[in-house]
C-alpha cells in the first residue's frame, strides 16, 4: 500500500508528515506543499493499492494559523506583514488566506488575482474545478478532529499505525465577530468549496 499525502500548508501536515515518517508500515508519496499532481497519483495506482488523503479546516482557523506561523518566522517573506499590523488589519490586507484551499486545489501554492475578486461566472468556475480535483482524493480529513480521523481511516484500511503526533502550536490572536465576517466575505470561494465536502466542519 502507497499513501499519497497532499499537505495543504497550516492544516495539520506537518504532523501528520511526521507521523508518516516515523513509520515503515506502509510507502510513502509526500512532497510537504506540494499541489495535488493527478499524473503521479495515476502512476502510483498503477504499480499499488494507493490511499491518497489531504487535509482541510475552517477558513477563519485557517487565517489564525496562518498568522501566527507568520509572525513568529522571522525568514517567511510573509513575515513584516504580520509584523506591521495586527490580525484584524492583516486580514483585510493579506492576500495568501483568501480562498486559499480554492486555489491550492486549482494548482496553485500562491492565488493568482482572479482568486481574490472573482466575477461570479468565475467563481463558480474555480470552485467547481477545486471540487474536481478533492473528488479525486480517498478521504478528506478535518484538522479539528485530525487524530481521529487519520485513525479511523487507518482501522478503514488495516494499517496498523496510531496517529498521536502534534506539532507547531503558536499563540493566537484574538478573533473578533467583525473579523469573522470579513473573513467569510474574502473566503467566500472556500466557503462554497467545503459545503460539498461534508464530514468539514464549518465552525463560524
Amino acid at each position: 500500500m502507497i499513501l499519497y499525502f497532499v499537505h495543504v500548508p497550516r492544516t495539520g501536515g506537518t504532523s501528520v508528515g511526521c507521523w508518516i515518517k516515523n513509520n515503515e508500515n506502509f510507502k510513502v508519496a509526500y512532497n510537504a506543499h506540494s499541489t495535488y499532481d493527478k499524473e503521479l497519483h495515476d502512476n502510483l495506482k498503477k504499480s499499488e493499492k494507493t490511499i491518497a488523503f489531504t487535509n482541510l479546516r475552517d477558513p477563519v482557523d485557517l487565517a489564525v494559523s496562518l498568522y501566527a506561523y507568520i509572525k513568529i518566522a522571522v525568514n517567511s517573506p510573509n513575515h513584516k506583514e504580520a509584523e506591521t499590523f495586527n490580525f484584524s488589519q492583516w486580514i483585510v490586507k493579506a492576500k495568501r488566506h483568501k480562498n486559499y484551499f480554492t486555489s491550492f486545489f486549482n494548482g496553485h501554492l500562491y492565488q493568482p488575482e482572479e482568486y481574490i475578486n472573482p466575477s461570479e461566472t468565475q467563481a463558480k468556475e474555480l470552485v467547481e474545478s477545486a471540487y474536481q480535483t478533492l473528488k479525486n482524493f480517498d478521504y478528506i480529513l478535518d484538522t479539528s478532529s485530525l487524530a481521529n480521523d487519520v485513525n479511523n481511516m487507518c482501522i478503514k484500511e488495516s494499517i496498523n499505525c496510531k496517529f498521536d503526533i502534534h506539532v507547531n502550536s503558536y499563540p493566537k490572536p484574538e478573533v473578533s465577530k467583525s473579523d469573522i465576517e470579513i473573513i467569510k466575505e474574502v473566503c467566500s470561494l472556500d466557503y462554497e468549496l467545503l459545503k460539498k465536502i461534508p464530514n468539514i466542519k464549518i465552525k463560524y
